[in-house]
């Protein structure tokens, strides 16, 4: 698995608050949340670019 991260202004604030939400998860339920995330087929994709496309 390779990680692409592309840094854009507001990343690390918003990254924090979801590192943050994520660290209160038990691990049962973090994989459940990643299985999800690999049936769909898209993981790790910037939100703001999701909202601007789906406009």
């Amino acid at each position: 698995m390779k990680h692409v991260f592309i840094s854009r202004e507001g990343d690390k604030a918003q990254f924090v608050k979801n590192f943050e939400s994520l660290q209160k998860l038990s691990n049962e339920d973090l994989i459940e949340k990643y299985n999800k995330a690999v049936d769909s087929g898209i993981v790790g994709v910037h939100r703001a670019f999701n909202k601007r496309r789906n406009s």
